[in-house]
């Protein structure tokens, strides 16, 4: 076709500025194809390691950066909870998916939906704690067992949990 120049189509956009004319990417071949690709991947690595930086520097993107791999992490593992009594070392059930994981995790994508990261990062780090106490306290260990099938792994798992909320949180609430 002619206006074609080493594999690129020219495309007429028709916009704001009519009679510009620009190169539609889904059409470009060749050396220049793979010169796109090498770009585009570039860039993004680029854009990750800033995003990474700006979430490390600043404490309310890492509540928020939080509170979304809770809730994501918490919707994903108890969507296999529903169908397995086991993921890797820790047991479960379907109480404990739909009660403690996909409610909790639900629950964090409608504050993210609110932009209350920083309160869903608090309420679910305090209640991380608690069920971490639940499960250490020799009283209530084996009706946690029995009843949400959480073992003294998990109790851990939560504890660890509940300290990095809480440390960003509280990070984070000085910072304002």
């Amino acid at each position: 076709m002619p206006g074609h120049h080493h594999g690129v189509v020219p495309v007429l956009e028709r916009g704001h500025d009519h009679g510009t004319i620009a190169y539609d990417p889904d059409h470009v071949t060749g050396p220049i194809a793979l010169h796109r690709v090498a770009i585009t991947s570039a860039r993004l690595r680029i854009l990750y390691a800033g995003f990474m930086a700006g979430m490390a520097t600043n404490p309310h993107k890492l509540v928020q950066g939080w509170a979304w791999l809770v809730s994501g992490f918490l919707v994903v593992v108890g969507a296999f909870g529903l169908f397995t009594e086991q993921i890797g070392p820790l047991p479960t059930n379907r109480i404990h998916a739909i009660g403690l994981n996909l409610g909790v995790g639900l629950v964090g994508f409608g504050f993210a939906r609110f932009g209350a990261e920083a309160l869903f990062v608090l309420i679910s780090g305090i209640g991380m704690l608690a069920v971490a106490a639940l499960g250490f306290f020799p009283a209530t260990h084996h009706w946690l067992y029995v009843t949400l099938h959480m073992n003294r792994t998990e109790s851990y798992f939560e504890l660890a949990g509940g300290i990095v909320s809480l440390v960003l949180w509280w990070n984070a609430r000085r910072k304002i």
